[in-house]
């Protein structure tokens, strides 16, 4: 008898998998979705939205110009937000806004500055800073209302990458301007005129981001002068405040104090001087961070007018961050050893290679400040975490 072929083993089918129904939004989420088209409607597009719609990614940043700057801003300006300079007269902050503008001409050939000019703008002085003229657009006038509504249509329509107020003390309300008499100056118009220019530049960089669409933002540098404050009192001296009001603190992003910390002479003869920054506010990095630098106004050894001194700056931060080996006085790098930080600077000056060699471990090293180490000041003063 023929042996039985054995049956073919069952095989189960799979069971299939069924996509879940959309959930229906909640009576809630509807309300929510009607109240953000009827504002976006009403007040503009992008005017509501999540907070997870904000693009990720580090805060874009433009340099200073100086590498000591740059480092205790966080690495260069925060791009596409507002920022005050201030300082007493001769203190560099127009040197260091002009600086600013050259170095970042010199990065991107298609970069371009609007410089509101309430104070007399000197077109030597620039182009011996490096700054190229063509791409620098000049806008002469100190009424107040006026300036502030050409950067406010201006940051909207997103024509220039840096936008220059030199200086908010310069500028003229209106209604002074026309006054018969001056005690018919009205107490607090100018702050009042900017603090309703500020809250006006908010909603315009927010349109610009919306109606363009890119990621090439309009920074502004307001420049600012210290007045004594009048009733004012101060434990360390004569009580200071700068013009505009007390929201222009809050408003700007980073507000950033100069002082000349003291001339550089050949022999008798001043040649430049030495520009110590303050970090007072940062929104995107520790505040309160120094940095000092030489600034070159006139021809001095191997330092055209104009100039920073660079391997100066390299050397101070090369030491803050332990690239450079220091043992009381003494300062070491692969092998080489020199006493004191000046003799350092000028072993590195007339050695190419080796100057190089720092520079570059350097700049490398930038890159990794904020997860290595915590610098208060490019001087030597550093926290490692």
């Amino acid at each position: 008898m023929p042996k039985m072929k054995a049956a073919p083993p069952v095989v189960k089918a799979a069971p299939v998998r069924r996509a879940a129904p959309a959930k229906a939004p909640t009576e809630r989420e509807q309300r929510i979705a009607l109240a953000m088209k009827r504002i976006n409607t009403e007040f503009g597009p992008g005017t509501l939205i999540k907070a997870s719609e904000i693009a990720d990614g580090p805060i874009p940043r433009i340099t200073s110009g100086s590498l000591s700057l740059d480092v205790i801003l966080g690495g260069g300006w925060p791009a596409g937000l507002w920022h005050e300079l201030w300082g007493k007269e001769s203190s560099g902050k127009t040197a260091v806004v002009l600086k600013t503008i050259a170095a970042n001409q010199q990065l991107d050939p298609n970069w371009l500055c609007l410089w509101m000019a309430a104070e007399d703008f000197v077109k030597d002085y620039a182009v011996m800073l490096g700054v190229d003229l063509d791409r620098l657009f000049l806008f002469e006038g100190n009424v107040m209302e006026e300036v502030y509504q050409v950067i406010v249509e201006e940051t909207t329509a997103g024509n220039f990458d840096a936008i220059v107020l030199d200086s908010l003390p310069a500028l003229v309300p209106t209604r002074e301007d026309a006054a018969d008499d001056i005690g018919d100056v009205e107490p607090g118009l100018g702050a009042r005129r900017t603090n309703s220019f500020l809250r006006r530049m908010g909603h315009a960089r927010g349109q610009r981001e919306i109606m363009l669409g890119e990621k090439r933002p309009t920074t502004v540098f307001i420049v600012n002068q210290p007045r004594q404050m009048i009733g004012g009192f101060s434990r360390y001296g004569t009580a200071e405040t700068t013009p505009g009001g007390m929201m222009k603190n809050y408003a700007c992003h980073t507000r950033v104090e100069l002082a000349r910390v003291e001339y550089l002479k050949d022999g008798n003869v001043p040649v430049g001087q030495a520009i110590k920054a303050t970090v007072r506010k940062n929104k995107t990095h520790p505040p309160n961070k120094t940095a000092q630098w030489d600034f070159y106004m006139d021809d001095f050894d191997e330092h055209p007018a104009g100039s920073y001194d660079s391997l100066k700056e390299v050397v101070a931060i090369g030491i803050a961050m332990g690239i450079l080996g220091k043992k009381g006085a003494w300062y070491t790098y692969e092998g080489e050893q020199w006493h004191g930080q000046e003799k350092t600077t000028e072993a590195l000056r007339g050695d190419p290679k080796l100057q190089a060699s720092v520079a570059n471990e350097v700049l490398t090293a930038i890159r990794t400040v904020p997860a290595k180490y915590n610098l208060k000041s490019v001087d030597g003063d550093f926290e490692e975490t």
